[in-house]
């Protein structure tokens, strides 16, 4: 079967080859052929010593292409490495191209042993296959180049780093596949989106096996449906510049050692399945203007563990399914914290998380979608901003229990849809009453005594609120937890305080290490 394939990849270069216009003369060694412009020409293989798929098997060590030629007393400048020109040529090891030359056509140096290049500033493409299976190990894309075609640097193993100049908006599936030593790759800042091809039939093939540990991505990029560059690979960084506005369907789908990821304020959308399989990842922060999720955009990410919710506005989500927090394993999302800008909370955001014991709304918030947190059983307190007016059917549905605490800051009672707080069943018989605790502002109890659902609570208190109480200790730094590392600590008015003495603190709003902390027991 092996054979065959081989037999069947041959066979389609040399058709591909045979297409090709015969070289017109000979100067120097090399073959060229004439242009379209009668001025110019293209650098082309040796017809007659294209046995066995190489085109200049007498080809070794350092190549020079020059920059013009002359042939019949005639100037030609040379403007073009046609296809398949050096293919196969395995004596190559290294190659001078000149300024001259625009195109690099497909298969150009085809499994060559080039260790390195300089591609011109000239150059504006790069074929299908150009330096496939060469031996190269870093890579600078200048600016100037606007399309890089399929399978361009595929199998390039030794490749170590990549710079993909501004000017590039166009590279074609598995362009960098299977470059297994990959480290760096640095997309450049740019004016233009950048779009990955998606059209590559092979579904059993890794598009981008490689060990990539720092990435740098710098403008609107449109990533590939199923045949992203990133696709599968152990990419354990990431970073996205503010000019990037989209993240396409599958952009990182399997990238197992990828542990954080920051969606700045610029994306506004997220593509399906954009994160799908992210074992690794423990920690996500969606950025504010984001407005679509696309489905199981960060599906079986099952050691996700800390989400950062800021977006400000972003649709409801129409089910269980398209939550994007679905299958992501119940048991780790421990902390899920919204940022004080959020308007709104969208329905069907985070259903089934187990390991979520504590949610705080916060006051910009002024609307929590149906089935929210549905079946969040892991739930102990809920902090409910006091901007709330109206919270969906079944947003918090079997997240509460006797013990529990539920704090609601608005004086007014926000409107209940059907079962928000419904805990379950009797020995199968249904039933309203929620036994967790309800805290209120003073004055307010028998308001919410008398509104329907809130009137269901067996245990509804008065308590006053200082203002802070609806803000958490900081996740990144718990001083309760982390005493052993206080070096200081200051009032908000700035008084010295004991470091010894961070238990015996009230609540309040303390300078500790530097940092702002809000103590709120």
């Amino acid at each position: 079967m092996k054979n065959i394939r081989v037999i069947i990849f041959i066979l389609f270069v040399v058709l591909e080859c045979t297409s090709l216009e015969a070289y017109a003369f000979m100067v120097d060694g090399l073959c060229y052929y004439l242009n379209s412009d009668n001025a110019s020409v293209t650098i082309t293989y040796n017809y007659d010593d294209y046995n066995y798929g190489h085109a200049y098997s007498n080809l070794t060590g350092h190549l020079i292409i020059p920059d013009s030629i002359i042939y019949n007393d005639k100037a030609y400048a040379v403007t073009a490495i046609g296809n398949s020109a050096f293919f196969y040529c395995t004596g190559i090891t290294s190659v001078t191209i000149p300024s001259s030359i625009i195109s690099i056509d497909n298969f150009a140096f085809y499994r060559t042993s080039l260790t390195s290049i300089i591609i011109p500033s000239s150059v504006t493409s790069i074929g299908k296959s150009a330096f496939q299976g060469s031996k190269l190990t870093s890579l600078i894309i200048p600016n100037n180049v606007t399309f890089i075609d399929s399978n361009a640097f595929n199998g390039c193993y030794d490749l170590a780093s990549v710079t993909v100049g501004n000017g590039v908006t166009f590279i074609g599936e598995t362009a960098f596949s299977d470059c297994y030593n990959l480290k760096t790759l640095t997309i450049e800042d740019g004016d233009s989106t950048l779009y990955m091809a998606t059209d590559y039939s092979d579904t059993n093939k890794t598009f981008f096996n490689s060990p990539i540990e720092v990435l740098y991505l710098g403008r609107d990029i449109e990533w590939a449906n199923d045949w992203s560059p990133f696709k599968k690979n152990t990419l354990s960084s990431l970073t996205i510049s503010n000019k990037v506005t989209h993240i396409g369907d599958g952009a990182f789908c399997g990238c197992s050692g990828l542990t954080s990821v920051s969606i700045p304020n610029s994306v506004t959308t997220i593509g399906r399945e954009a994160f799908n399989g992210c074992f690794g990842l423990t920690s996500v922060t969606i950025g504010d203007s984001v407005i679509s999720i696309g489905r199981y955009a960060f599906y079986g990410c099952q050691g996700l563990n800390s989400v950062i919710w800021n977006a400000r506005s972003c649709p409801d989500f129409s089910s269980y399914d398209d939550s994007p927090f679905y299958n992501t394993g119940g048991t780790q999302i421990k902390n899920f914290k919204f940022g004080e800008e959020v308007e709104r909370i969208p329905a069907y955001l985070c259903r089934d998380k187990v390991g979520l014991t504590s949610v705080t709304i916060p006051n910009s918030v002024t609307e929590v979608g149906e089935y929210a947190f549905y079946d969040c059983s892991g739930l102990t307190s809920l902090t409910i901003g006091n901007s709330v007016t109206l919270i969906g059917r079944y947003a918090f549905m079997g997240s509460f229990e006797s013990g529990d605490t539920i704090f609601s800051l608005n004086p007014t009672p926000p409107n209940l849809g059907k079962n928000v707080f419904y805990n379950g069943y009797i020995i199968g018989i249904p039933y309203n009453d929620y036994d967790a605790t309800l805290l209120v502002p003073i004055g307010s109890k028998t308001d919410y005594q008398t509104s329907e659902g809130w009137k269901n609570f067996y245990n509804i208190e008065e308590t006053e609120y200082d203002g802070i109480d609806n803000v958490v200790i900081d996740q990144l730094f718990d001083p309760f937890k982390n005493s052993g590392e206080i070096k200081t600590i200051y009032t908000i008015d700035g008084r010295a305080l004991n470091p010894q003495d961070v238990s015996l603190l009230p609540n309040g709003i303390y300078i500790i290490n530097g940092k702002k902390i809000v103590i709120n027991r």
